[in-house]
């Protein structure tokens, strides 16, 4: 099957994102995918298995977290610092939800490639699916890095993560967030670049799945 019937313009505009970001990730993970089908006899039900829940939960959920994160940056009778404590909310909903979930999905692929991921804490090495939920972000992030996916690692601030999981955070009077580090995201313009950086390339892995499983079974939902 030609993989142009696969149109990555038209996925990317149902959820308003770039496909820049979803044709960048597919060139990187497609191949890899492949071999892992080749490599890993339980690869395909894994694969299977992961789109089947973002498609029936963490997608669809996120649709109702991002109206309410378009109705937060119409300023709908709220305070500057409300809308900074909602932000720091979605951010984190967003970063576990729908990105961590790429995340793993990319990170077991690449262990199926033949890639090695340890937990820093026990110092085992990571073999199945479940094993990966429970490595720390940060690690994963630079697992993949490493490992010819700065696209993903980078998309995500894992310092504000952290600070939203713990509201380890100041809001001043204009609603600014100063993380401990010392990082200022200010409202709304540096609100929207963390905010739109993660969710295009949250999606635009998704997408890149859906592509491959296209390509592979004529159909881009499992």
């Amino acid at each position: 099957m030609d993989r142009m019937t696969f149109n990555f313009s038209e996925e990317c505009e149902e959820y308003q994102v770039s496909d820049q970001w979803a044709r960048k990730i597919d060139e990187k993970l497609f191949p890899l995918l492949e071999i892992a089908l080749i490599r890993n006899p339980t690869f395909n039900m894994f694969l299977s298995n992961e789109m089947h829940e973002a498609n029936r939960m963490i997608i669809n959920n996120f649709a109702v977290f991002q109206q309410l994160f378009d109705k937060v940056k119409a300023q709908l009778e709220l305070e500057p610092k409300e809308i900074a404590v909602i932000f720091s909310i979605h951010y984190l909903i967003k970063t576990e939800s729908l990105f961590t979930h790429i995340v793993d999905v990319i990170a077991f692929t690449l262990i199926s490639n033949g890639m090695t991921l340890t937990d820093p804490r026990t110092e085992k090495e990571i073999v199945l699916p479940d094993e990966i939920r429970l490595v720390p972000l940060g690690t994963k992030l630079d697992f993949l890095k490493g490992h010819g996916f700065p696209i993903i690692a980078n998309s995500c601030c894992v310092r504000l993560r952290n600070s939203s999981a713990h509201l380890s955070y100041t809001i001043d009077n204009a609603g600014n967030i100063h993380l401990p580090q010392g990082d200022i995201i200010k409202i709304f313009d540096g609100m929207n670049e963390y905010h739109d950086k993660l969710r295009d390339v949250a999606i635009g892995g998704h997408i890149a799945l859906r592509h491959f499983y296209y390509e592979k079974y004529g159909k881009n939902k499992a």
